[in-house]
């Protein structure tokens, strides 16, 4: 798996209004969720997403998969 393919299935799931998740991500790509894990943290750590303290995506800007209170 290529780090830009996950980049891109994050965007996928929220161009259809799905949260993406870890696990889901790492069946769709073929890969293991610990390596899905260290690639998320490597697109955190270029703000491509936003991770929460679960490790799941909390954002992939300018998308969220929280409620922030704002509209």
């Amino acid at each position: 798996m290529e780090i830009e393919d996950l980049r891109l299935a994050v965007y996928e799931y929220f161009r259809r209004g799905e949260i993406p998740r870890v696990a889901d991500l790492a069946t769709d790509l073929s890969t293991r969720r610990e390596q899905v894990g260290t690639d998320l943290a490597t697109l955190a750590a270029g703000r491509h997403v936003a991770l929460g303290r679960d490790g799941e995506i909390a954002m992939a800007h300018p998308f969220t998969a929280v409620p922030l209170g704002s509209r």
